[in-house]
């Protein structure tokens, strides 16, 4: 074993939340230790993010009819996640897969699980590795893991799952539910703490450092819609007109009837300039933000952007709990609500931008304690 530490996270999911918070995370703990991102890959990545699946059922079929229009974009992005990895995230030399994962324990002087849905049991990436199912000498540290809309009273949980959570010398959780819900689990043996996302222990000069030249020339909408929600499309429609803006998107939606129904409201879908550096331009650069998604409004806060987030369900933990924190709250809403809400209503991001900085501060202290042993739950 040698002096460094490993990250264990969703770093190579093609999705831009998780792959900015690997890099968050390793750039925050690479100024105190040697650190580097575990190149592992979970059983399902494959099938998840493969552009095309196996022809051998009827759903695979009309999944990979409704993608093959769009097949030399998703390559691309693809090839941009993968250049951005190389590039920018320290990635272990040695690759780790379902068969050999638990040979990461040599490896490392400690493991940091997280930040990410890593711990959502729900989610189809998750994977026993998560949970560290081994003997360690090393310090085991879970950092703001979520388990989102997870219980952990689910069926046919793992009978040892509770006692390899109670194995971590420190735990950590990225919403409050989240640690209830995980205390309840493990009969609150440990004490498990919140802490932020890492893409909020950043500010916005060091992602400048991963900027490349700007998108899109004068004032626009940036519209960061994951899941191609409606009501984020007609949020974005609504603001466009009241504030006489253009809407951008980047290529989130995998199939071509999302990506034409973003086109067919107005929305100008960016589908060549889709790397993780895109994707912070087009935050970087925008007048306005319209989104659903917590990383969304993590980058809008980061950026220091007039934003709204617009859900029809306003219950979401991990935005409720961010925006509480910098008294943002009456930023989410349903989309009725944009209707009388004060679109140039400025946001006093002296004081926001205080109290992201000052809570950021506070976790980085602790994650620092963890790693050396010093912080245990």
């Amino acid at each position: 074993m040698n002096e460094k530490i490993g990250i264990l996270t969703f770093h190579k999911s093609i999705n831009y939340g998780s792959v900015l918070q690997s890099w968050a995370l390793s750039r925050v703990i690479s100024k105190r230790f040697v650190v580097e991102i575990i190149d592992y890959e979970p059983q399902n990545y494959e099938f998840l993010y493969a552009n095309y699946r196996q022809w051998k059922s009827w759903n695979n079929i009309k999944y990979n009819l409704k993608r093959m229009p769009l097949s030399s974009a998703l390559n691309n992005q693809q090839q941009l996640f993968k250049k951005f990895r190389y590039k920018q995230l320290p990635l272990s030399r040695k690759k780790y897969n379902y068969n050999n994962g638990c040979d990461i324990k040599e490896e490392y002087k400690g493991i940091v699980v997280g930040s990410d849905q890593v711990w959502n049991i729900r989610a189809k990436d998750c994977d026993p590795i998560f949970f560290l199912p081994f003997n360690y000498s090393g310090n085991k540290v879970s950092y703001a893991c979520s388990i989102n809309d997870t219980d952990y009273t689910e069926k046919n949980l793992p009978s040892n799952l509770a006692s390899e959570i109670c194995d971590f010398d420190f735990i950590s959780i990225r919403e409050e539910s989240g640690k209830n819900k995980l205390e309840q689990f493990i009969a609150k043996q440990k004490k498990v703490y919140t802490l932020l996302d890492p893409t909020l222990l950043c500010n916005s000069s060091e992602y400048d450092s991963l900027l490349n030249d700007r998108i899109v020339d004068g004032k626009y909408i940036f519209l960061y819609n994951v899941w191609t929600s409606e009501a984020g499309i007609q949020a974005a429609k609504f603001l466009s007109e009241k504030l006489n803006m253009p809407v951008y998107t980047i290529m989130t939606a995998s199939n071509v009837k999302e990506i034409n129904l973003l086109k067919k409201s107005g929305i100008l879908v960016d589908t060549v300039r889709t790397s993780p550096s895109d994707f912070l331009n087009f935050f970087k650069y925008a007048s306005y933000i319209v989104t659903e998604s917590f990383h969304g409004t993590a980058f809008s806060l980061i950026f220091e952007k007039p934003f709204v987030c617009v859900s029809n369900r306003t219950n979401d933990e991990r935005l409720n709990s961010i925006l509480t924190l910098v008294g943002l709250k009456d930023r989410y809403m349903k989309l009725g609500e944009l209707q009388t809400f004060d679109l140039k209503q400025e946001i006093d991001y002296e004081i926001v931008t205080e109290k992201k900085e000052k809570r950021a501060g506070e976790c980085i202290k602790l994650l620092y304690k963890a790693i050396g042993g010093e912080a245990k739950s």
